[in-house]
């Protein structure tokens, strides 16, 4: 396996003033507001690529990933589209001690509104809240130890555990489909990725469940959001390659959350 490249991206840290002069005080009341320790700055991503169902001819696929912060507030989108079958996922994500808790789910699938999925996550009471098409808001309590993710921000936890230095295997509380279940991640290899936007050495980070096996490229040098996302089950494959990137602020929307117009329910919390 390769050695991970030192890409001197570690953060910055202000020294310890032992004379506190106003001028040294003056850099550190200038300072700009750490991030959470591994948490990339804000961007957005565009992705091309192509998926198959069954027998059928590959379908050109696309995909966007967008990351906005507002103080402790965190906004993880991903829109997807394979042959114009398109679907939309958003994860409101609140930091606490230099910890992530995901508050808020929502899935929206475009052509069939049954598989629409909002949920709430109250993790200090630990219940989740989950609603499946036009269905209400039901209870979900487990003793479950906090925090527990959604299907879209335990990519925010991957990221993170990597830019942290773990590179061993990963096991997380993940709410499926109103359901909780155990999410295993293994670090897979260290490998060169060619994209549309250049070549990128990543880490391979996958998931193996009964119905498909999940693979993330995720590149150090980009903050280790991922270059790379391919999906395998018995009956479809997709495979998508980061094809544009950029960093900086995108206007607010929802104040940060996942916005109502993407729910496709009424459900009430």
């Amino acid at each position: 396996m390769e050695q991970e490249p030192d890409l001197g991206r570690r953060r910055r840290r202000i020294p310890i003033i032992i004379s506190m002069s106003a001028a040294c005080l003056a850099v550190i009341l200038c300072s700009p507001p750490a991030r959470s320790a591994g948490l990339p700055a804000d961007f957005s991503a565009d992705y091309s690529g192509h998926g198959r169902a069954l027998f059928f001819l590959r379908k050109k696929a696309n995909a966007t990933i967008a990351l906005s912060t507002q103080g402790e507030k965190i906004k993880y989108e991903q829109d997807t589209s394979i042959g114009g079958y398109r679907w939309y996922e958003c994860t409101g994500v609140t930091r606490r001690d230099g910890e992530m808790f995901p508050v808020e789910f929502v899935h929206v699938d475009e052509s069939r509104g049954e598989k629409n999925i909002h949920s709430v996550f109250n993790q200090q009471r630990r219940t989740v809240h989950t609603a499946i098409g036009e269905g209400t808001l039901k209870e979900i309590s487990r003793a479950f130890t906090p925090p527990v993710w959604d299907p879209l921000s335990v990519q925010l936890k991957l990221m993170t555990a990597l830019a942290q230095g773990r590179k061993d295997n990963y096991s997380y509380t993940v709410v499926s489909k109103g359901k909780p279940k155990q999410y295993v991640f293994n670090v897979a290899g260290f490998e060169k990725v060619e994209t549309q936007a250049g070549q990128y050495d990543a880490w391979k980070v996958k998931r193996v469940s009964r119905k498909n096996e999940l693979t993330f490229w995720f590149a150090p040098s980009l903050d280790y959001i991922p270059v790379k996302m391919m999906v395998k089950g018995d009956w479809y494959t997709s495979e998508l390659t980061l094809a544009k990137f950029s960093t900086g602020k995108r206007p607010a929307t929802s104040a940060l959350g996942c916005s109502a117009e993407h729910r496709g329910n009424d459900a009430q919390e």
